[in-house]
């Protein structure tokens, strides 16, 4: 992948997005998630940086053969249980004084040698990650960690690594030192570091103090004869290095010397000889305790004649010599991790033997990815598609997944599917041709939804406002007379005095002048407003003359229909199921049509009706001064509904910051501003953020993903309206009250024992439903907040912004009562 966890906490530390606590939080989090699959840990007990440097409060594991002071160091060995390092390792130190956060301590196969470690491969839990530094490996792969520690004597960095598919770095021996950490074979032990991608290691690399790449640019060398491998590793191999090709490395064939040949077994023989003599005082104390493996090299090791390990290692010195020149050009090379795939269970950790020649020659190698048990590559190391997506939607940091984004998105398309024939038909009554205005409803709808995913990344779906396409018919065009075509024209001048008030910063500036205290009754009141349309569409709540509202027929076969629906949803959330709004309203769809209660009535359609109103639009009929009061209705009500729905839905999804801000936020007002422009264009009245996103949200949608799916499903509706007629509103208001009920959580978190705050609080909560606007529901709550904090004597406390606010909400109430 090309943007890797390293990447990601780098950036939001720098922003100041994220605090270095809640860095170690999500990797906290992360572990709690799969540890228990996975058994990555020996311990997690984070300890604070020694000092502050570039990788200040960035959380890394450490290998179990890193002592670490005040942490167990037990080797992976149960004869070490609960040991506690005296001291850091001098790597492990140099990491602190950076500013690195010490998570804890990774697993290792016993003493780093092939006797397995507990830990399952997160890429298939069934096969193993691989040599000494599975635990560090599989870390990083799970996400646990940004970074991690290892060592290699023959191939336990670059092994795991390949078979977890992370980026393992063997840099040239000696770079990083290795005192306060478990020898192996002196003359070939090297320490390591795992990352999730290359770009990470190389960043990490540089934040270290060394040269990212020599001054020629990454250079990667490639033996110009791999040995024999498994030909679907080869065939991934190949494809790695043609990813890195696109991503800017220099690939070069590397010419071996004539006897390369003879630098494996040479290398073998140091391994044994050195690890023999190296454990041989525990291996005569504790015998097979050890491990097997390791006992049994032992054995044979003290069995190797000294003149045989002084050859070993003229041979490699001699090698050495040779292969000096090419790496003063060359950053560092690579071949295969392993001539197979992971081998199942954990018997064994893999082959080293393609790794061990350039741990013995001290040279830099980085690991490249391979298919588990087969199968296709999976292209994780080479900024696959997937990756460069889920990183630009922070999936990591908000907890999303693919699956639940797409559920969550087509969930809020069906909760507000309605605007597909609704709209058009209020329209329609302007005169406006009803085909047209069905494809204008969902280009528009699909336009905005899509922007306000891909640029401002938030799950708010958007199209056609409810009650300004009433005020566009009913006030505008019927009530004075104006052409439809004029009033498009003032729709087309509300979303350029939008985007321009964005542009010079005064939305923004709106929306941080409301009142935190007010941010939760906005949601509240959102969702009283939402169920309450979901009990009208239901049937459950009727209107009535005397009392404004009753209780509708429970008895009639709709409302029994949405009673079903209400209750299979609430069920389905109780058993925790993801996708418990879109499964009940598709099964109460279902059930309407087993009882003869789905209307399917298809009608003459086609997409290229909308010719009849795209681009109709009167621009100069509304520039007229006596439009200009249009032109202002309908910005005052859109700036406010879409404020109100933001806040709504940005409370209840969490994308507020810890400032109580919310980021991107002018990408969010340019999408809705640019829709709006494109509605009117298309022939629509004025485009808004629908409250009906809470749906997805409700369903688990946290990104921008959510909210494209939302406008690719109105994409699709263009071509089969007559079926997206097909949903009852006895399927969809279900979802809306449950929704409300979601919503209404964050009721709590208004300080109802201040009457300065709750009274606003509780006026704006009201009025959003009982007016059926969420601007009247602002406007309440903004000016009964100024006038309490005013009156209280508090007046200081109050934005400049507030009161300007607060004088155009009194000027539009006095407008009101005029035209009353």
């Amino acid at each position: 992948m090309a943007f890797g966890m390293l990447r990601q906490f780098l950036e939001w530390r720098d922003s100041g997005e994220k605090t270095p606590a809640q860095l170690l939080d999500i990797c906290l989090e992360r572990i709690a998630e799969r540890e228990s699959q996975l058994q990555t840990w020996v311990q997690v007990a984070p300890q604070p940086a020694t000092g502050a440097g570039p990788l200040a409060g960035i959380p890394f594991g450490a290998k179990d053969i890193f002592e670490t002071q005040g942490l167990i160091t037990a080797y992976g060995s149960p004869l070490y249980t609960g040991r506690m390092g005296a001291a850091d390792a001098a790597l492990v130190a140099q990491l602190r004084g950076l500013g690195a956060v010490l998570l804890g301590k990774t697993q290792t196969t016993a003493f780093a040698y092939f006797d397995p470690a507990p830990t399952r491969n997160p890429r298939d839990l069934t096969r193993t990650p691989g040599g000494s530094s599975s635990g560090s490996a599989a870390a990083v792969a799970a996400g646990m960690v940004p970074f991690a520690l290892g060592s290699q004597t023959q191939g336990s960095v670059l092994r795991p690594a390949s078979f977890c598919g992370v980026a393992g770095f063997k840099p040239t021996r000696g770079l990083l030192p290795l005192e306060g950490v478990l020898a192996f074979a002196p003359s070939l032990d090297t320490a390591g570091l795992f990352t999730q991608t290359a770009d990470d290691m190389q960043r990490l690399w540089k934040l270290m103090g060394f040269p990212a790449a020599p001054a020629g640019g990454h250079s990667l060398a490639v033996p110009a004869q791999i040995p024999t491998v498994d030909p679907e590793m080869e065939k991934a191999f190949h494809a790695a290095l043609d990813g890195l090709r696109r991503h800017g490395w220099n690939v070069e064939a590397l010419a071996m010397p004539a006897r390369f040949p003879e630098l494996l077994p040479a290398a073998r023989l140091v391994n044994n000889y050195e690890g023999a003599r190296t454990h041989e005082q525990r291996w005569r104390e504790h015998g097979s305790g050890i491990g097997a493996k390791l006992a049994q090299l032992v054995e044979e090791g003290l069995a190797i004649p000294p003149e045989k390990y002084a050859t070993a290692l003229a041979l490699i010195a001699a090698l050495k010599q040779e292969m000096a020149e090419v790496f003063r050009t060359h950053s560092v090379v690579a071949t295969p991790a392993a001539p197979g795939p992971a081998p199942e269970g954990l018997a064994s950790t893999g082959d080293p033997r393609l790794n061990t020649p350039w741990t013995a020659l001290g040279v830099p190698a980085i690991s490249v990815p391979m298919p588990v048990g087969g199968g296709h590559y999976n292209d994780e190391f080479m900024s696959a598609l997937r990756e460069r997506l889920e990183h630009y939607f922070e999936f990591q940091a908000l907890g999303a997944d693919w699956k639940t984004e797409v559920i969550a998105g087509a969930t809020t398309f069906m909760t507000m599917a309605y605007i597909v024939f609704v709209n058009p038909a209020i329209l329609h009554e302007a005169g406006m041709p009803l085909a047209a205005v069905t494809a204008a409803t969902c280009l528009s709808a699909a336009f905005g939804s899509i922007l306000m995913g891909a640029v401002a990344r938030y799950p708010i779906a958007l199209a056609p406002g409810m009650g300004l396409n009433a005020y566009f018919t009913y006030s505008v065009v019927k009530g004075m007379g104006v052409p439809w075509q004029a009033a498009l024209g003032a729709v087309f001048l509300s979303g350029v005095s939008f985007l321009v008030l964005t542009l010079i910063g005064v939305r923004k500036l709106i929306v941080s002048a409301i009142p935190r205290e007010l941010y939760a009754a906005v949601a509240s009141g959102v969702g009283l407003f939402i169920a309450l349309i979901g009990f009208r569409n239901a049937g459950i709540v009727t209107a009535h003359p005397a009392t404004l509202v009753a209780m509708g027929n429970l008895g009639a076969p709709a409302t029994l229909l949405a009673v079903a629906g209400l209750l299979l949803m609430a069920v389905l959330l109780a058993w925790r199921a993801r996708a418990a709004i879109l499964i009940g309203v598709m099964a109460t769809t279902a059930l309407g049509a087993v009882f003869g209660l789905v209307k399917w009535q298809p009608g003459a359609y086609g997409v290229a009706d909308i010719t009849a109103t795209a681009f109709q639009l009167d621009i100069r009929a509304a520039l007229n001064v006596g439009l200009l009061e249009i032109v202002f209705v309908f910005l005052f009500v859109d700036l406010f509904d879409n404020v109100g729905t933001l806040v709504a839905v940005g409370t209840r999804a969490g994308l507020f910051d810890r400032a109580n801000q919310i980021p991107r936020i002018n990408r969010i007002l340019l999408a809705d501003a640019s829709a709006t422009i494109a509605g009117s264009l298309a022939g629509t009245s004025t485009v808004v953020s629908y409250i009906e996103s809470s749906a997805g949200v409700a369903a688990g949608g946290r990104t921008g993903v959510t909210a494209i799916v939302t406008g690719l499903l109105f994409v699709v509706a263009l071509f089969v309206v007559p079926l997206i007629g097909a949903i009852p509103a006895a399927a969809t208001a279900p979802a809306l009250i449950v929704v409300g009920s979601m919503m209404m959580t964050t009721v709590t978190e208004v300080p109802w024992k201040d009457p300065v705050i709750a009274i606003p609080a509780f006026l704006t909560m009201m009025t959003i439903p009982l007016t059926f606007s969420i601007a009247n529901g602002l406007a309440f709550g903004f000016t009964a907040y100024t006038l309490l904090k005013v009156l209280r004597g508090q007046y200081r406390e109050v934005n400049w912004v507030v009161y300007a606010l607060t004088l155009l909400f009194v000027a539009r109430f006095i407008y009101m009562s005029k035209g009353a």
